[in-house]
């Protein structure tokens, strides 16, 4: 990832299987949702390389930082069942 990649944001709730889905691909664990995570496509996942870093997401105007703690693979859990934001 570059200093600055453009991306589309997702909604997805990581508590203990809200969305239908296991428990986060870093540490096994489901996270409550006033915690700040994010799940990064699986060419940015890196083979975990970015598990339980932070990062920094920007847009319009407004930073946050999150926890990387999971993959979002395209064919399999980044779907139209989670509300996208562009």
């Amino acid at each position: 990832m570059s200093c600055r990649t453009k991306a589309y944001l997702t909604l997805h709730n990581f508590e203990n299987d809200v969305d239908g889905n296991g428990p986060s691909e870093c540490d096994n664990q489901y996270h409550l949702v006033d915690t700040p995570t994010v799940a990064l496509l699986t060419e940015w996942f890196n083979k975990k390389s970015w598990c339980l870093n932070n990062i920094t997401i920007s847009a319009n105007g407004r930073s946050m930082v999150a926890m990387v703690i999971d993959e979002c693979d395209l064919t399999m859990r980044c779907d139209s069942n989670h509300d996208r934001m562009y």
